[in-house]
């Protein structure tokens, strides 16, 4: 069983949906990764939406960005958006992806963020599986660690399918990669 479902509105955002797909592809979680447009193939994407056993769905769209809240109102579960800077910054897909209408929530993390989206997965996860969910000592699941710290064990299936074609050598973690700053202290906590 596939515990993440990737959808990805057009070939031109994968290089985004490599992003999610390097850190689950790290923590072995199982995933589906499919490319169709709400758009152009809104049938299709409800077929896959309809006959998925995922937990979780992580929708990767540019532009309008439909996918993330056309899969939000055909599921009950999960739905995280990732906007993908095509024009405009990547701003009209960020708002199209967290101004929904009530009822129809899709989680959002920033612009070309698919490792947040992943991370964000996976503590969802936790949620359904809390034994399979290490975490650091400090109860925190460390996304920034490595996968010792972090990781999915013994979760019901274990196969992945992806039926796009990706290179993934490159390391989850880039040099741009900020690490986590430290919460500022004071009465308003």
């Amino acid at each position: 069983m596939n515990h993440i479902t990737l959808l990805v509105g057009s070939e031109t955002d994968m290089h985004i949906a490599e992003s999610v797909k390097k850190v689950l592809d790290v923590y072995e979680v199982p995933y589906l990764c499919e490319v169709s447009s709400a758009h152009k193939n809104p049938d299709r994407v409800r077929e896959i939406v309809l006959d998925s056993e995922s937990d979780v769905f992580i929708c990767v769209a540019s532009l309008s960005a439909a996918l993330p809240g056309f899969v939000a109102s055909i599921t009950a579960k999960p739905v995280i958006g990732v906007p993908v800077d095509a024009k405009l910054g990547g701003l009209d897909s960020l708002l199209s992806t967290v101004q929904m209408p009530s009822g129809v929530p899709v989680a959002a993390v920033g612009v070309d963020n698919g490792k947040n989206a992943a991370y964000l997965a996976l503590r969802v996860l936790g949620i359904k599986y809390p034994e399979a969910l290490v975490k650091s000592g400090d109860g925190v699941p460390a996304s920034t660690e490595s996968p010792s710290s972090f990781a999915f064990f013994d979760l019901p299936g274990s196969s992945t399918t992806d039926t796009s074609s990706s290179d993934q050598s490159e390391d989850i973690e880039s040099e741009e990669d900020e690490k986590p700053k430290e919460r500022p202290s004071g009465d308003w906590l």
